[in-house]
């Protein structure tokens, strides 16, 4: 049984929440928060799909768990669904794992969050903890997990002392004010100009979305998010839309040993994160950008 409370966000999606679901099942945590987002205006079959989806988690809980549930009549989207969820979750928890109904995590996913939740509760430079990694090699030598400036959120974990610095409008944000600090963080032109431009649009309002937003807080706020040496939470919420994001859902998929060999200096791996900003991240220019946002909008829009 975990004692790290969950918060499993879900929406319209029972096929994919089903399998995630048997995967906290497995784990069998003591507090479990639920997040379900309403059904879209005019799509008549969200209204069962979002139905079904909920009966498997009001039903599945059969385990003794603290059940705390939030549960939409109407639906706010990508942006206002999760990061509000989010806020509730630490609203009541001071750290937590979050996951989404399309990401599914290998069971030692919970294992190694609960760990380094606790092991850098107090240190301000860890922001978060992902489950992710994009890396085809290894860069770690013998330890377990490493250190990157990028907060990845396909299956992660923070504390409320991150997520209270928090803002889903990055009202602060201006493109002239913030050239100086951008700048600061990335030597390529290129990189500086994208990251730019998609903060300019989320801070327009033209991105429904929540995750860049946690991006600029977490470089605003000096944030480093611990990543492990093999990937453990494989998303399987592209279906028929994998065509250009085969990049991603083609990544190894598997577990990490326990007791976890932590780096003995916290720095940023400049490997990792060059090659996901090479590989991921400029590639947003191009296809990477224009396929999530797709996604969101036509799962949340």
């Amino acid at each position: 049984m975990l004692n790290t409370p969950i918060l499993f966000l879900i929406f319209n999606r029972p096929e994919t929440e089903r399998l995630v679901f048997e995967k906290i099942r497995e784990i069998k945590p003591k507090k479990l928060y639920i997040a379900a987002d309403g059904p879209r205006n005019g799509r008549k079959d969200d209204i069962e799909k979002c139905r079904l989806a909920r009966e498997i988690v009001e039903k599945g809980v059969d385990w003794e768990c603290e059940v705390h549930k939030l549960f939409r009549d109407k639906n706010l989207g990508c942006k206002m669904g999760v990061s509000g969820a989010i806020d509730w979750f630490f609203e009541n928890v001071d750290e937590g794992i979050i996951l989404e109904d399309d990401c599914l995590p290998d069971f030692s996913f919970f294992e190694y969050c609960r760990v380094l939740l606790k092991k850098y509760k107090n240190d301000e430079r860890v922001g978060l903890i992902t489950g992710g990694n994009f890396y085809k090699g290894n860069v770690f030598g013998l330890t377990s997990y490493s250190f990157s400036k990028y907060p990845t959120v396909w299956g992660w974990a923070s504390w409320k002392r991150v997520w209270k610095n928090y803002d889903v409008d990055i009202k602060n944000f201006s493109e002239n004010n913030e050239n100086r600090w951008l700048k600061n963080i990335f030597k390529s032109k290129v990189s500086f100009k994208n990251w730019s431009n998609v903060f300019q649009m989320v801070h327009d309002n033209k991105i429904d979305t929540w995750d860049y937003q946690l991006t600029y807080s977490c470089w605003k706020n000096d944030f480093l998010t611990i990543f492990p040496k093999v990937n453990l939470v494989k998303n399987i919420g592209f279906g028929q839309h994998s065509t250009h994001t085969s990049k991603i859902v083609k990544q190894t998929y598997g577990n990490i040993d326990f007791p976890l060999n932590g780096p003995s200096i916290i720095e940023v791996e400049k490997r990792y994160d060059d090659y996901v900003e090479n590989y991921y991240y400029l590639g947003k220019t191009s296809w990477f950008r224009d396929v999530i946002i797709s996604i969101k909008n036509i799962f949340y829009v």
